[in-house]
């Protein structure tokens, strides 16, 4: 199962040492497909939602192999805008306040 999300089903986190520490994000698809994880082999697409200098995307994307996660990068500007922008404004009012057209 490939799965394609605006972000990944994890947290990631880079500590002191530089190396990334990572754990299940809270949330909805999160929580529903959990019971998935032993049984049904799969791969989440998503945006770690840090902005990872090019140097250090390449331990991140070896780290989150552990989890089947593949990291999409997307610069900072680029996801703040699309966060409190389309997603927020748009498809949060279309999917949560028109149900009658989502």
């Amino acid at each position: 199962m490939l799965l394609a999300s605006n972000r990944l089903s994890i947290t990631s986190t880079e500590l002191a040492d530089g190396a990334y520490s990572s754990e299940l994000s809270p949330g909805g698809l999160v929580t529903a497909l959990a019971g998935l994880k032993d049984t049904t082999e799969y791969r989440w697409y998503g945006s770690p939602a840090l902005d990872i200098p090019t140097y250090k995307r390449e331990q991140l994307i070896n780290h989150l192999k552990g989890y089947k996660a593949t990291p999409v990068f997307v610069d900072k500007a680029t996801l703040d805008l699309y966060y409190s922008g389309f997603s927020s404004m748009f498809l949060d009012f279309l999917m949560r306040k028109r149900t009658d057209v989502a």
